[in-house]
């Protein structure tokens, strides 16, 4: 009876010293995962620093071509007034041109009846000024229906525009005054 007391005390001994090293192994992994964890931890805080600090970057950065475009887009709205302003003097022009032609005609008829020969002369020369005043009027109706259909365009398209409006209005300029001379 003694001896199955003892066999069963080294055999309670070796369960406790196993259990100990089990305990002391596992004691070692939690530290080792503990060890980890931080490790894991401190990368993953790095990782959110580093997160923060490039949004902040980028929310910076965004805001700033926020700002560019709403100016850019306040520009482009003064432009857009500035071009409408420009089409409705030249729609006035084209309005005065068309009063100043009619004028012209009258003198033409007046000339009729007073000088063959000079209301031939006059004819051709009208004829020729009222052609060349018909194709110039088309292409700049043309082009202030092409300005209103692009004025919401980018702003490189309206400068296009306002470039081909300015020279439809110098043509005009310039075929008034050779009216005027002749």
């Amino acid at each position: 009876r003694c001896r199955d007391l003892e066999e069963e005390r080294e055999e309670a001994m070796e369960r406790a010293e196993r259990a100990e090293r089990t305990v002391r192994q596992l004691d070692g992994d939690a530290k080792e995962a503990r060890m980890d964890l931080e490790a894991l931890k401190d990368e993953y805080e790095t990782k959110i620093s580093d997160l923060n600090d490039e949004l902040d970057k980028l929310r910076d950065t965004y805001e700033k071509q926020l700002d560019e475009l709403s100016n850019e887009r306040s520009d482009q709205k003064n432009r857009l007034k500035e071009l409408e302003n420009k089409l409705q003097e030249a729609q006035n022009e084209i309005k005065d041109l068309d009063g100043e032609n009619t004028e012209l005609q009258e003198t033409v008829d007046a000339m009729e009846k007073n000088m063959q020969h000079v209301r031939d002369d006059f004819q051709k020369r009208m004829d020729t000024s009222r052609e060349e005043f018909q194709v110039q009027t088309e292409e700049y109706l043309e082009q202030i229906e092409t300005l209103q259909n692009e004025l919401d365009d980018k702003r490189k398209e309206a400068s296009d525009a306002l470039y081909e409006n300015d020279k439809a209005i110098d043509t005009i300029r310039n075929l008034e005054q050779d009216l005027r001379e002749k």
